[in-house]
């Protein structure tokens, strides 16, 4: 039979797996953390054929290789948790599984409450340790979140709950990461060493912000204790989570952000930025 029957029937066969990739995508398209794969094809062989003067080289058909990922920031969106988290630029969340070890990576920083029994320090009648209920930041999976220096983040009660210690971990190279879920990933050995991301940490919920004349006014408030010599590097800090806010409330009400303010309780100042 003609080869080129062949050929037709190899890429229809790989094109509708091109199709299962993109639709996984839609899928996905409001999953917090997912980061859409990339389709990457290759020639299955190539033949040679004589030409006029120089043998020309022809395909017989492609395959599916492997698919990469698409790892540029998404979208910013406030959905008014305290406990949500995001990563502007490079890096990954770090995600322990106590009862096997291991440790994935992921962009998804919807992060909630687990609670977990650990000994207060004190020992009942009959000598054994004696627990509480202690919450720490998790996943909705039951894995916890690791902090900047590896170790579990205690969640504070009450309602107000100021920026945690949460870490920022990176590779230099991305390629090749197993994917072990929607968001969450395995590094392998070309990924190489583990490294502090350089992506900037952002938490917290919009405070106040006021649309007038087809334009935004952002405030978010602050409630440390700051002197007039520190104010500038603390607005400094505070300005990357601001400009999230506004981006995410431009594209929210498709208007512009006209002002950005900070205001500090304690010493009664506002820092428009």
């Amino acid at each position: 039979m003609n080869q080129s029957f062949y050929i037709g029937a190899v890429g229809a066969s790989q094109q509708l797996k091109r199709l299962n990739i993109h639709g996984d995508n839609i899928a996905n398209l409001n999953t917090m953390g997912f980061k859409a794969n990339r389709s990457d094809f290759t020639a299955l062989l190539y033949q040679d054929h004589r030409g006029v003067e120089d043998d020309l080289p022809m395909g017989v058909g492609a395959r599916l290789l492997m698919t990469s990922k698409n790892n540029a920031q998404g979208p910013v969106e406030d959905f008014g948790r305290l406990l949500d988290y995001m990563i502007e630029g490079d890096g990954f969340f770090a995600l322990v599984d106590l009862a096997t070890g291991q440790v994935t990576y992921t962009r998804n920083g919807a992060f909630v409450k687990s609670g977990r029994e650990v000994p207060n320090g004190e020992v009942d009648e009959n000598g054994e340790p004696i627990t509480e209920l202690t919450y720490f930041l998790g996943d909705d999976e039951g894995r916890f979140v690791l902090s900047d220096v590896g170790g579990l983040i205690e969640v504070p009660d009450g309602d107000s709950i100021d920026p945690l210690p949460v870490g920022i971990f990176d590779y230099i190279n991305y390629d090749g990461m197993t994917q072990i879920d929607d968001t969450r990933y395995l590094p392998v050995d070309k990924n190489g060493n583990l490294i502090y991301g350089t992506g900037k940490l952002l938490q917290g919920v919009v405070d106040l912000y006021a649309v007038k004349d087809g334009q935004i006014t952002v405030v978010d408030f602050k409630t440390d204790r700051i002197t007039e010599k520190t104010l500038p590097e603390k607005a400094a800090y505070y300005r990357p989570q601001l400009e999230a806010y506004s981006r995410a409330l431009s594209q929210a009400a498709g208007v512009p952000v006209k002002r950005r303010c900070l205001w500090f309780f304690n010493a009664g100042r506002a820092v428009e930025l």
